[in-house]
């Protein structure tokens, strides 16, 4: 399960997709993009872990994609700058200002 966090004045929705990949353990991708306010001058998605630790961030400013895997535990994980492995992901809150 995936939470959208909204705990800020400036937390906006998060459109997501659900695409099964084609892979041998029939693992799933779900696509999330959050886009910026009109006039909004920096976008940020924030990523949690199962504890409520932020995990990580990515920064645009008009629109952010990113893709989650799952691992398996058949939990979210998102790789990149993240950590060396996949890092866990349970909760994302994505903001403008």
């Amino acid at each position: 399960m995936l939470i959208v966090r909204r705990s800020d004045a400036n937390s906006i929705n998060v459109g997501q997709s659900l695409e099964r990949e084609n892979t041998l353990d029939g693992c799933e991708a779900l696509t999330i993009s959050c886009f910026g306010n009109p006039g909004s001058t920096a976008l940020i998605v924030s990523y949690f872990n199962s504890s409520g630790s932020d995990v990580g961030a990515t920064f645009g400013s008009t629109s952010i994609s990113t893709t989650l895997r799952c691992n398996d535990n058949s939990r979210w994980t998102i790789t990149g700058n993240f950590s060396s492995a996949s890092t866990e992901v349970e909760e994302i809150e994505c903001i403008s200002t």
